[in-house]
């Protein structure tokens, strides 16, 4: 600030400074001109009286023009210094007050003196008009600053702003939430080692500092915090430096994203991912171990399969040999019992075979009608013949067991009707028919055109060896219903399960 006492005395040295040189110059002056007048005089005349009164009147009027010149050039002075005061230095001085009032943020419009020059008032006028810019502007900024303080205070995003040795400068109500304090300010207070109390690995922040050392910022660099009470969370951030002129680094501005819940559901999807990697493993260990046990149990099957055929051929082979060897009393018997055995387990074969080539899945019963009733009439002499109808819905199939137990009582029904239909022809009509009666319940039906059921048969009070076993069959292994009518030739119906 310019002082004013300084300024005075300035003004004032100046003015002494005037009023002696001024009269000095003057009197020098008006001397050399007296002094050429006396030596004029004394080269006019040579009385000593008359150059003596010259002089002394030159003397005279040299003091006079000294003191009149004093008087002049102080009154000058002083009046250029009242001029300077009034109109210059006054008002300059206000307006440096009215600068500095600027400068130190109060923007008070500056009044010039009227007495003072235009072009001072111009520089008020001036100085004025940048102090109404740096209102508006501050009023600007003041809003902008208010506005952008409630976006940082209310966003729901962590901002911060930090020191390079690791302290909260300024943080948002986000960044307290996200830390668990109760406020930003607490927050602010409570750390004042960011990277030993805020990073569970320290070695994050350093790397952090670097890259923006390197680039000036980082971008969704992910790392693990504590929070007030020590709990481990995730986080991503961004961070940039803000540098002086010189290029030292002032503080850091930064915002963190809480990314724990995405990091937890990736951790779960990564275990959920080793559960089904491990289930997937596991399942294809049991699928192999599966494969190679059916291959085994097929092996054994065949095997078993192989065995059974060999014996039950054994068997017929056993039966045929019996009948070869039967004496001649009882051969007529002996050999119709041994045949019929024989084709019973002729009928049996044909049943296991199919369960063996389909590996003991359900059979079609259609197919399996028609292959017993073929293979049952090949006992038929060459001289009769036998016409087979079969109908069905090709979607029933049996089981295993339901299987073994139909073609056995099929077998019974096709050699009662060989033994009896073809007794007085040649030719026979044998039709075989089924469908679903009810759900999961099947009605078959077995007609040939022969002389039918006897009465006592009809009533299931009489029966030979077939019709036992078709019977007990039926009702009991099955936990069916069976018919027997007479509607020209016989007719058997049965109902029973298929489950």
């Amino acid at each position: 600030m310019i002082k004013k006492s300084k300024s005075l005395k300035d003004i004032l040295t100046l003015n002494i400074v005037i009023a002696i040189i001024l009269p000095v110059l003057i009197m020098g002056l008006v001397m050399l001109l007296k002094l050429s007048d006396i030596r004029s005089h004394e080269l006019a005349t040579d009385n000593p009286s008359i150059i003596k009164a010259h002089t002394c009147k030159v003397l005279y009027e040299i003091k006079k023009v000294f003191i009149i010149s004093m008087l002049s050039s102080t009154t000058f002075a002083f009046l250029m210094t009242f001029i300077i005061l009034k109109k210059i230095f006054r008002p300059l001085i206000k307006l440096i007050k009215d600068s500095q009032r600027v400068a130190n943020g109060e923007y008070d419009s500056m009044h010039p003196s009227k007495n003072c020059y235009s072009e001072l008032k111009i520089l008020a006028n001036t100085i004025n008009a940048m102090i109404w810019a740096i209102k508006g502007n501050e009023e600007l900024a003041s809003k902008s600053e208010n506005r952008y303080r409630t976006i940082f205070d209310d966003t729901n995003q962590c901002i911060f702003q930090t020191t390079l040795d690791g302290k909260f400068i300024n943080a948002n109500k986000a960044a307290a939430k996200m830390f668990e304090y109760n406020s930003p300010e607490e927050l602010m207070i409570s750390i004042d080692d960011i990277g030993k109390q805020i990073y569970v690995n320290q070695d994050d922040r350093k790397r952090i500092i670097e890259i923006i050392k390197k680039h000036g910022f980082v971008e969704n660099f992910e790392f693990q915090f504590y929070t007030k009470y020590n709990k481990k969370k995730w986080g991503s951030i961004n961070v940039v430096s803000i540098k002086d002129l010189s290029g030292n680094i002032i503080h850091f501005n930064g915002m963190i994203n809480d990314i724990t819940y995405l990091k937890e559901t990736e951790e779960e999807l990564r275990q959920s991912e080793m559960r089904y990697r491990k289930m997937a493993e596991e399942n294809a260990y049991l699928l192999e171990q599966a494969r190679k046990d059916a291959e085994i149990k097929k092996l054994l099957m065949q095997e078993i399969n192989h065995r059974v055929k060999n014996n039950l051929s054994a068997i017929i082979g056993i039966f045929y040999a019996e009948e070869n060897y039967a004496t001649n009393e009882s051969l007529h018997i002996y050999r119709n019992i041994l045949k019929h055995m024989a084709n019973r387990i002729k009928g049996m074969m044909v049943v296991h075979n199919m369960l063996s080539d389909s590996e003991w899945a359900p059979v079609p019963l259609k197919t399996l009608a028609n292959k017993i009733i073929h293979g049952a009439l090949q006992m038929l002499p060459t001289n009769k013949e036998a016409i087979v109808n079969i109908e069905g819905s090709s979607v029933i199939k049996l089981s295993p067991k339901l299987s073994c137990n139909i073609a056995i009582v099929i077998h019974e029904l096709i050699t009662n009707t060989i033994k009896y239909a073809f007794q007085e022809r040649e030719q026979a009509v044998i039709n075989v028919s089924f469908d679903l009666a009810e759900e999961n319940r099947v009605l078959f039906q077995f007609k040939d055109n022969g002389p039918g059921y006897p009465v006592d048969v009809l009533t299931l009070k009489k029966h030979n060896v077939g019709f036992y076993l078709i019977k007990n069959l039926v009702q009991i292994d099955m936990e069916g219903h069976l018919t027997l009518q007479n509607k020209n030739g016989a007719i058997v119906l049965i109902k029973f399960n298929t489950m």
